[in-house]
This record gives structure tokens, C-alpha cells and sequence, in this order.
């Protein structure tokens, strides 16, 4: 079968609708961080970020807690409430919803209570924050460009989620 210049472009849209939804949601399971992320508390660049699983982050984000690593702490809960909120809003089911609230619950009793609420003390001082909150979403905004390349209906979900749940407030710039 011969396809046309236009099948081959609606072909290529359809993978990279495909490949975008499977990242922006979060759905690859029993995956994890890079390797070279697995130990350390590093930031990944935006590609790299945008193709982990929100469990991922939220790993990420007790490395780096343990590590000290603040910034990075925050970042790595931005992004993955941001992805778990997304699927959660575009799938709307009841199991996306949980989701989106037991990985963050999980992840957090895996540490005592007084280290929880060091934790939430720090995520909230850096979101209340204008000058770090405004860092951070452009950094997860930038991760959304990464993940919705050519598909202008994720950017605008990817925008949804970031403005519905870290209220970043439209396009962000430095």
C-alpha cells in the first residue's frame, strides 16, 4: 500500500498524539528514573522530565529531600501533581482521581510525621513564594512544551493543569 504525502502526516500526527498522551498521563508503569537519576538529586532537563512518570518524580523528590536539595524538592512535586492532576482531568475516572491523590500519600509515609511536616513546610514556603513559585512553573511549563510538541489540544490541558493545580496563572517567562 502506498501512502500519500497527507496519509504519512496523519500517520505521524496519530504516533506523536499517542506517544504525547502516554507520557503527559503518566501511564508507563513499573518504570524508573534514568539510572543516573536513581541516587542522586539532579534535575533533569525538560525532555528527560517530561517522559517520567510522575511516581518518578515523586522519588526524585525524596532523594532530594534527603539530599537537602529544597529547589528540587519542590520542583519534583510541582511536575508530578501536575501530571497526576492532568490524567486525572482528562481520563475522569474514579481511579485517576485516586491517583492523583494516594502516589503523593504514599510517597510521604515512607518518612516519619516530623519529617512530613519539615516537608510541607517546605513545599509551602517555596509556593508561597511568588519569586520561586514563578521559577517553577516556568520550569514545568517548559516540561509541558516538551511532552505536547505538535498538539496544540495538550498544551492547552498541560496549561490547565498547571494553572489548576500549582495556579501558576497562563503562560509563565523569566
Amino acid at each position: 500500500m502506498m501512502l500519500t504525502g497527507n496519509d504519512k502526516y496523519v500517520n505521524w500526527k496519530a504516533i506523536v498524539l499517542c506517544f504525547t498522551t502516554i507520557i503527559v498521563s503518566g501511564c508507563a508503569k513499573n518504570t524508573a528514573p534514568p539510572s543516573s537519576l536513581q541516587t542522586s538529586c539532579m534535575m533533569p532537563d525538560a525532555a528527560t522530565a517530561a517522559a517520567m512518570a510522575a511516581e518518578d518524580h515523586y522519588h526524585l523528590m525524596m532523594q532530594c529531600y534527603s539530599a537537602g536539595q529544597r529547589t528540587q524538592v519542590t520542583t519534583h512535586y510541582a511536575l508530578a501533581g501536575v501530571k497526576t492532576w492532568l490524567n486525572a482531568h482528562r481520563q475522569g475516572d474514579q481511579h485517576s482521581q485516586q491517583q492523583h491523590q494516594e502516589l503523593l500519600q504514599q510517597t510521604l509515609h515512607k518518612i516519619p510525621p516530623s519529617e512530613r511536616k519539615k516537608l510541607w513546610t517546605v513545599l509551602h514556603n517555596d509556593l508561597s513564594n511568588p519569586i520561586i513559585k514563578r521559577r517553577i512553573c516556568a520550569e514545568v511549563e517548559q516540561t509541558g512544551k516538551m511532552s505536547t510538541i505538535n498538539d496544540q489540544v495538550a498544551q492547552w490541558d498541560w496549561q490547565n493543569a498547571m494553572d489548576g493545580y500549582l495556579h501558576c496563572g497562563g503562560s509563565i517567562t523569566l
